[in-house]
């Protein structure tokens, strides 16, 4: 179908070259109460991304993207969608966005919030860059009267867990439901967190964890019983009950509340998600979504659907049922997005104990990936077996400066090495055939080495630092313009005890790179990018493969 104005297109792979400089000819007006953002001097754009197209003019376009008019040449522009997956930065946390090919959205996570123990370091939350895809790069969207009251649609989100560096920042975006946002399904691996005293487990007895009861015959093997599957379970553990004196309590059973308020309205339901999920409404043509995890047991004894219970002794010699993280961070929803020849593994918080029950649940074969997201931040404690299963050509890890985790680990990024492919490059030749790539020099040669790749969020950001300001004090003039005066000897600190830093000295952030990392493929070739460092002419570092072109050496 030919480019037609007032209809959207997509950037093409720019003859090979999968990103190209936009003409910024000005600054779309703000959206939904946006706040009007300087007008840049340029635009980078990326395969797949997506434009409205305004105008066409001979062989140029005028589109609208990215909160701006560009011009762009005709030539570059296509009909042909492709699968656009985001990797945000949130510092120590987990959010991705997705785009299928056929316009449906997805989240994957909404990382930590804005400020707290967990919290996103920069001040930027999943759901702040959310915004600025919906409303300002798709701001066209909703422009007009007619689109005033429209809000931005999610087909589905998952939550892999309820831990807050994965769902912190949902209860901003729970707030912003109506006005800004809509969501069909909202899925979860069916944990809650109460508030009931942790109890002892015994044999033949109940145990109480943070994430509910614990039942079992053997100490070897307990279960959690208390899953939550719809917004019906919501209502039933909001408030105490006979013989149950716990509720829902903390900051997932708040946005589990507000998610709950919206139902019929903004949300459609709610869901839970295991390896015995069927049909789940995930997948959206030509990209079909298998959720490989939690693992679901059937209790023994009891015939009722559990999670099992993945928690150590504690030395004091009862079951550690006060903070079982092993637990959250183990059954974490997995998903498997699969278009054409291409996978794409989502893994969640993933442990050793988990991908023990993975990998006995499931032949090696369902976690093999082309790109796979690094389970828990780069945490060393995993199985080398599931790695191994997985073997992706390129791997990223979402992880922060929150120097308490270390992640990601030295040992898990030098596995990851090991047990990736290494693969040569096979391109095909106009005439038929192919060539193997090669790099030579004096008399030396040999194949040119594709992968592993390794993406880090925290590595792809960075700043830019300067010392040496003065502080001034800004007054209005007698015609209305700012007036500002030097304050000598200026110090900072953050309370009158100090410790005093002397501003002049003190180094300060003028630039943030986001460390954001982009995926893209039609189903064939994939792309990853990340905007390079210089903020004043903006552009992408870009890896390139076609897994059926590589092969193994």
């Amino acid at each position: 179908m030919p480019i037609q104005e007032n209809a959207i297109a997509f950037i093409d792979d720019c003859n090979g070259k999968y990103q190209m400089m936009a003409k910024v000819l000005g600054k779309e007006p703000p959206v939904k109460g946006r706040r009007k953002r300087e007008t840049w001097e340029k635009a980078a754009m990326v395969w797949g991304d997506v434009v409205f197209v305004r105008k066409l003019a001979g062989s140029k376009a005028e589109v609208s993207a990215k909160g701006h008019v560009l011009e762009i040449p005709k030539a570059r522009l296509t009909d042909q969608p492709i699968l656009n997956i985001w990797q945000i930065d949130v510092g120590q946390g987990d959010a991705s966005l997705i785009r299928f090919p056929d316009g449906r959205w997805a989240a994957i996570d909404l990382g930590p919030a804005r400020s707290g123990f967990i919290n996103t370091n920069s001040g930027r939350t999943a759901v702040d860059f959310m915004a600025w895809m919906a409303f300002e790069d798709h701001g066209w969207m909703f422009h007009g009267a007619e689109n005033a009251g429209r809000t931005f649609h999610f087909d589905w989100i998952a939550f892999t867990h309820p831990d807050e560096d994965h769902i912190g920042a949902g209860k901003q975006f729970a707030d912003m439901l109506g006005k800004y946002w809509s969501v069909g399904t909202v899925y979860h691996n069916g944990m809650g967190r109460f508030d009931g005293t942790p109890r002892e487990w015994a044999p033949s007895a109940t145990g109480m964890s943070q994430l509910g009861e614990i039942v079992g015959d053997d100490e070897g093997e307990l279960y959690l019983n208390t899953l939550i599957d719809t917004f019906d379970d919501v209502d039933a553990y909001e408030k105490p009950a006979a013989r149950r004196p716990w509720k829902l309590s903390g900051n997932w059973a708040n946005i589990l509340k507000k998610l709950r308020d919206h139902r019929g309205r903004n949300v459609a339901a709610l869901g839970r998600l295991s390896d015995k999920s069927t049909n789940p409404a995930l997948g959206s043509a030509p990209v079909s979504v298998k959720v490989l995890g939690p693992i679901e047991s059937t209790i023994p004894g009891r015939g009722m659907a559990g999670l099992r219970y993945l928690d150590e002794n504690a030395t004091s010699g009862f079951y550690n049922l006060g903070s079982p993280s092993l637990s959250r961070n183990g059954h974490s929803v997995v998903l498997r997005l699969d278009f054409n020849d291409v996978r794409v593994l989502m893994t969640g918080d993933l442990n050793f104990r988990s991908q023990a029950l993975l990998l006995k649940r499931w032949g090696a074969g369902e976690f093999a990936c082309h790109v796979g997201k690094a389970c828990h931040h780069g945490s060393d404690d995993i199985s080398w077996k599931f790695l191994k299963a997985m073997s992706p050509i390129a791997t990223l890890y979402s992880s922060g400066d929150q120097e308490t985790h270390v992640h990601p680990r030295a040992l898990v990024l030098g596995m990851t090495g090991a047990f990736a492919p290494r693969l040569k490059w096979n391109r095909p030749l106009p005439g038929g055939g192919v060539e193997t790539v090669k790099q030579s020099f004096a008399g030396h040669s040999e194949e040119e080495l594709f992968a592993p790749l390794l993406y880090s969020t925290e590595l792809s950001r960075s700043v830019a630092m300067r010392a040496g300001f003065k502080a001034f004090t800004r007054t209005a003039g007698s015609d209305g313009t700012p007036v500002h005066t030097l304050v000598d000897n200026c110090w900072l600190a953050t309370d009158d005890k100090g410790p005093f830093l002397r501003l002049g000295d003190t180094r300060v952030v003028e630039n943030l790179t986001y460390g954001l990392i982009n995926i893209r493929t039609d189903g064939k070739t994939v792309v990853i990018a990340v905007l390079e460092e210089s903020a004043k002419n903006p552009a992408f570092h870009v890896e390139v493969f076609t897994p059926s072109e590589l092969e193994e050496i």
